[in-house]
C-alpha cells in the first residue's frame, strides 16, 4: 500500500461524520476546533466500519475504546476526542485556520526525507493490519443489507444529503 510520503494534517471544524470522520483518522495528525465532534455512524445504518476506520481507529485511542466507538455509533466531542487520543490538539473554532496554517509551515521548513521514514515507520503496522481486512470498494459487506435498519438508515443519509460533498481539500 503507497502513502504520501509527506506529513498530512487533517483540520476538522464541525462534524467529522461516517466517512468524514474516516477520511480525518487517516491524517498523520488531527486539529479540531472545540466545536467539532467525531462520529463513525456506520452501525446506526446497518454497516461494519468502512473508509480506513478499521486500521486507523484502534492505531488512535486503542482496542477497548476502538470497540466503544464503532459499536455505540454516538458522537464523540473535540474535548473527548483529545483525551482519548483521537485527535493531536483542541483549539477555539476563531483560531482553528491560524494554528493548522502554522503547523504546516513548520512541517513543510523541515527535513521531508526524515519525514517520510517516520511515517513509514510508524504506519507499518497499521498498513499491515489492513492487507487482510479490506473488501471490494463498492460493495457493501456480505448480509448487510438483511440488518435491520440498513435500507431505512441508507434512504435517510441519501435523503439527508443527496450527492454533497462537505469540507476543503487543498492542493
Amino acid at each position: 500500500m503507497r502513502t504520501i510520503p509527506k506529513p498530512v494534517i487533517a483540520a476538522v471544524n464541525g462534524p467529522a461524520v461516517g466517512i468524514g470522520c474516516s477520511l480525518a483518522l487517516a491524517a498523520d495528525m488531527i486539529v479540531a476546533s472545540e466545536s467539532a465532534y467525531f462520529l463513525l455512524a456506520f452501525v446506526n445504518i446497518g454497516l461494519g466500519l468502512d473508509g480506513g476506520a478499521s486500521a486507523t481507529l484502534a492505531e488512535r485511542v486503542g482496542h477497548a475504546r476502538a470497540f466503544e466507538i464503532a459499536y455505540l455509533g454516538e458522537r464523540i466531542p473535540a474535548a473527548t476526542a483529545l483525551d482519548w487520543g483521537l485527535v493531536n490538539r483542541v483549539v477555539p473554532d476563531s483560531e482553528l485556520e491560524v494554528t493548522v496554517s502554522a503547523l504546516a509551515a513548520k512541517l513543510a521548513a523541515g527535513p521531508p526525507g526524515s519525514y517520510a521514514n517516520i511515517k513509514r515507520a510508524i504506519n507499518a503496522h497499521a498498513y499491515e493490519m489492513v492487507r487482510g481486512a479490506t473488501r471490494p470498494r463498492g460493495r457493501a459487506p456480505a448480509g448487510s443489507r438483511r440488518v435491520p435498519g440498513f435500507r431505512r438508515g441508507r434512504a435517510r443519509v441519501h435523503a439527508e444529503a443527496p450527492g454533497r460533498l462537505y469540507g476543503r481539500v487543498d492542493g
